[in-house]
């Protein structure tokens, strides 16, 4: 009678299986990563201790601006419930690590009970998007490929054609840009993450700056019980890197203000902008924060602020100090197959330092991040900013915020009106 094997070699010949399976074969780093945690299995496993022992981090190395663990954990536990859910499906024991832990956690598998008569659908289907919302997501999964498809080729022309005098011949605009894009220096631009306003469509579940920049927020995807299809287009979608015609649009503007020989731009995606620059640089952030979350760090200092209610499937613009005439919130229907209007703001601001300037061009929807841009951009437009908020039309331009109504015909933006502004 062959001898007994016991529990810690059962599990070590588990964990080989895994190592070796299609899931892991081709990734060394996720390799490395499980082997650690089970080497170090019952023990506190930190973060910290990770990035320097798998990943190569120096020791003490900040784990708030280093984010290597949490994400490669992320990919580790999405390739653990993959395996568990295909090639290992026969497994009596499953390797979890749950949330909030790296410790590795040995689990008998639960076995099915028959069921006698057909179940409804549990309770994470309730994720899935309406048949509207599947639609929508269709739809915006198209325009996104033709945005990225679009973008260079659009910014690219606007180098070529970009307008030889630039923000310096317009009396309007140079008061405004002559601050964020002063002559020889350089300004970070920012562009929406138009697959995380996707995601937040889709999961119904709000992502905030810090779980943003940690991308904690991905986490959800390794759920148990999470449907498969509806997990593999979540992470399709999140693999990409799309933004909207507006902020390209916006773009195609902002080389042609520079004018030849001016400014200097570094564009980023949302997802790719480094912290560290937040304070330190001129700054021009596209998108609401539901699309930009670093928008989020400037809300406490603005009157405006959108949001969006995925219950009642609307988003508004909040005016926390209504004045005589303005509405408390102004409300757009997202269900409405054809919206007739849409709002957006553009806000100048200084930056978290005060060494420099912010300007956020922001809308409920790609039409009024559009219009914001255009108001932005636009000298004749730019005029009525100007008018409102420098009294005597004398000295330097102050920070200001101001709120615009957008007209729109056929999808597309067909004039627009400030209706709310404040000195900041």
């Amino acid at each position: 009678m062959p001898p007994e094997v016991s529990q810690d070699e059962q599990r070590r010949e588990l964990i080989d299986r895994v190592l070796h399976s299609r899931q892991f074969r081709r990734s060394a780093r996720l390799r490395d990563f499980l082997s650690y945690l089970s080497q170090h299995a019952g023990g506190d496993i930190h973060e910290q201790e990770i990035g320097t022992q798998v990943f190569g981090r120096e020791e003490g190395y900040d784990t708030a601006m280093d984010t290597i663990v949490r994400v490669n954990a992320y990919d580790l536990r999405k390739r653990l419930a993959e395996y568990f859910s295909t090639d290992g499906r026969d497994e009596p024991v499953i390797i979890e690590i749950p949330k909030g832990s790296y410790g590795p956690v040995f689990t008998p598998r639960p076995q099915a009970k028959p069921a006698p008569e057909p179940a409804p659908e549990p309770a994470a289907a309730a994720a899935l998007p309406p048949k509207r919302g599947r639609r929508r997501w269709l739809y915006w999964s198209g325009l996104m490929i033709l945005a990225a498809a679009c973008a260079w080729l659009a910014v690219d022309n606007a180098r070529l054609r970009v307008a030889s005098g630039g923000w310096a011949a317009q009396p309007n605009l140079s008061l405004l840009w002559s601050r964020i894009l002063p002559a020889g220096q350089t300004a970070e631009v920012v562009i929406a993450d138009s697959c995380l306003s996707i995601f937040q469509d889709l999961t119904r579940q709000p992502v905030g700056l810090q779980d943003y920049v940690n991308r904690t927020y991905l986490e959800m995807l390794s759920r148990p019980g999470l449907e498969p299809e509806f997990r593999r287009a979540l992470d399709t979608i999140m693999s990409r890197r799309y933004t909207s015609m507006a902020d390209v649009d916006i773009l195609r503007r902002l080389f042609a203000l520079s004018g030849p020989g001016g400014s200097r731009m570094n564009v980023y995606f949302a997802r790719d902008f480094p912290a560290e620059s937040m304070g330190s640089a001129n700054l021009i952030l596209l998108g609401s924060k539901r699309s930009n979350p670093w928008v989020g760090l400037y809300e406490s200092q603005l009157n405006f602020q959108f949001e969006n209610n995925d219950a009642a499937d609307t988003s508004s613009v909040l005016n926390k100090a209504p004045r005589a005439g303005e509405k408390s919130r102004y409300t757009i229907a997202e269900s409405s197959p054809s919206p007739m209007e849409a709002y957006g703001e553009v806000a100048f601001l200084p930056n978290t330092s005060h060494t420099g300037n912010v300007l956020i061009i922001q809308g409920t929807g790609m039409q009024g991040t559009d219009a914001a841009g255009k108001l932005a951009t636009g000298e004749d437009s730019f005029a009525q900013v100007v008018k409102l908020v420098r009294p005597g039309g004398r000295g330097p331009l102050p920070h200001f915020e101001v709120l615009l109504k957008n007209r729109i015909v056929g999808g597309t933006v067909q004039g627009f009106q400030i209706i709310a502004w404040r000195s900041l």
